[in-house]
């Protein structure tokens, strides 16, 4: 189970430096003092590289005698990380193929992994949602001295316990919210651009602090000085003055695993039903105990009339941003 979990964390290592330069070195030892200048490999070695070492890491987790403790890396999350792979990487192929095996891993954590999603989108990323059946894998921030971040304080306005607002959302990422139908606001008859978290996806009010008003937000009261925007997502309102949150911070969750498929099988196939209603739960999740006095906001579905492949792309990766906005 050891070599699994180093392994993942090896191969996830690699893709992100093949992400962000293509070719780069494969290091599969430790490097004496003299070996620091290494030979790069190529992008499509590294790939390769990467995604063996990915199926030996869902090997080795998937011995009979490993129960993962929480926060461990296990078999569903080198799943999920390939699945992700496999989808950036295949958007790029000349064929189907990789594409395809994304969303067949997609579908083994869907209908395997015994994992589902979070009643309530704000819960999930507070202390209620800690050991939610959505998480497949979480940095975990253990309630003792040293274990805590301070992610609300970075996020939060100079209202909350003189909060520092250092990174914060943008009007292009407001703009990225539909109406409550689905629609783009652009072309939507129901948004007033003078009031503009009305009628929305409820997610914008669970993401985003409304700025043409004071929030008062479960005992915390978030002021408006006219001049932010900032974010309500990952905000525990009964974080204390001292700024030490104990949130664990999530990094694969069903959520991600339901857009992989979608988007993947888009591609191959072009929009279904079944697609879609990967799109409409987590669209309607979102309204789950979203207005003010905790009741529901019902989000209507997305219907299937009309949509094509490209068009369904757009709302699956729009969805993407809205569903996942700063994870």
């Amino acid at each position: 189970k050891y070599n699994g979990q180093w392994r993942f964390i090896r191969a996830w290592a690699h893709y992100k430096l093949l992400y962000q330069f293509g070719d780069v070195p494969i290091v599969e030892r430790v490097l004496d003092i003299n070996e620091g200048k290494v030979e790069q490999n190529t992008r499509a070695e590294v790939l390769t590289f990467v995604l063996s070492e990915l199926d030996k890491t869902i090997s080795e987790l998937s011995a009979s005698d490993f129960n993962p403790e929480r926060g461990r890396i296990n078999k569903w999350a080198a799943t999920a990380l390939k699945s992700r792979i496999l989808l950036y990487e295949g958007t790029l192929a000349s064929d189907n193929s990789m594409l395809q095996e994304s969303a067949d891993l997609a579908k083994q954590i869907m209908d395997q992994g015994g994992f589902d999603l979070h009643p309530n989108y704000t819960e999930l990323f507070r202390p209620e949602g800690e050991a939610s059946d959505e998480i497949i894998l979480a940095r975990i921030n253990a309630q003792v001295e040293g274990q805590y971040h301070s992610l609300g304080q970075w996020l939060g306005p100079i209202s909350f316990h003189a909060s520092w607002s250092i990174f914060t959302p943008t009007m292009a990422l407001v703009e990225r919210y539909p109406d409550i139908n689905g629609q783009p606001i652009s072309t939507s008859s129901i948004y007033d651009p003078a009031k503009p978290f009305e009628n929305r996806d409820p997610r914008l009010n669970q993401s985003i602090f409304n700025w043409n008003e004071d929030v008062v937000y479960e005992g915390s009261s978030f002021i408006n000085n006219g001049t932010w925007l900032n974010f309500r997502k990952f905000i525990d309102p009964a974080e204390d003055s001292e700024q030490r949150s104990h949130v664990d911070h999530i990094i694969f969750r069903l959520g991600e695993v339901y857009l992989n498929y979608a988007e993947a099988m888009n591609e191959i196939n072009g929009p279904s039903q079944g697609l879609l209603d990967l799109i409409n739960e987590l669209r309607e999740r979102g309204g789950n105990g979203a207005a003010e006095d905790g009741s529901d906001i019902v989000v209507p579905p997305i219907q299937l009339a009309g949509l094509t492949k490209d068009s369904f792309r757009e709302i699956i990766r729009n969805e993407r941003i809205i569903e996942l906005v700063a994870e």
